[in-house]
């Protein structure tokens, strides 16, 4: 699937290069999150920046996740030790990618809904709970 991308770079696999994407776009949303709690009257623009940043690390996530994959199908000989290991970080990174899929959609439509109905949203519901 990344193989014509692959050979753009020196690199084994994409993992590596687009592990950092997500972390950096989700942790970024999380700040623009807690600054929407603080009443503000950029808060509408913060809303909408804030479910983007969401969309857009979950999508880089589900990236890495599958660029993952293919670099799990690409190695090979592998220590019996550690394959056990490489499975967790499979299953976690799946766990996570759900996660954050869950997380973005309840905030995209929070933020919607928000723009339909033109108030703000329970902290709770900001939140994701």
């Amino acid at each position: 699937m990344t193989t014509w991308i692959t050979s753009l770079t020196s690199l084994p696999n994409l993992h590596p290069a687009l592990v950092h994407f997500p972390i950096a776009l989700l942790l970024t949303a999380l700040g623009f999150e807690i600054a929407c709690l603080v009443p503000s009257r950029h808060r509408v623009w913060l809303d909408r920046v804030t479910a983007l940043l969401y969309a857009l690390g979950t999508l880089a996530a589900a990236a890495t996740y599958l660029s993952g994959r293919d670099a799990e199908d690409s190695l090979s000989d592998v220590p019996t030790a550690a394959q056990p290991i490489i499975a967790a970080h499979a299953d976690w990174a799946l766990r996570t990618l759900l996660f954050f899929v869950l997380l973005a959609v309840v905030r995209v439509v929070a933020t919607w809904l928000q723009a339909r109905a033109g108030k703000p949203l329970l902290v709770s519901a900001r939140l994701g709970f």
